[in-house]
């Protein structure tokens, strides 16, 4: 069976305690997903850990955290 995946980012448009309220407010809507269902969360890298923390704390195993690159501009992404 072929893996679903929904993979997502929020740019630099968050602080750390913002993408973990945001993670685990998703972590809850999604309570049915499977081993053929996956959701990736691409946090800026300097908030990796903490999202991880995030999931961790929950005990969701089909969760899991994506590298995205930083930006020396402040607040939303840039064109």
């Amino acid at each position: 069976m072929r893996k679903m995946m929904v993979a997502g980012n929020w740019k630099m448009n968050l602080g750390l305690q913002e993408g973990k309220t945001l993670s685990a407010a998703i972590l809850d809507q999604c309570q049915d997903l499977t081993e053929h269902k996956h959701v990736v969360f691409c946090a800026p890298y300097t908030h990796l850990s903490g999202v991880q923390e995030t999931i961790a704390a929950k005990g969701r195993p089909f969760f899991f955290v994506g590298a995205q690159n930083c930006n020396d501009k402040i607040g939303r992404a840039h064109v």
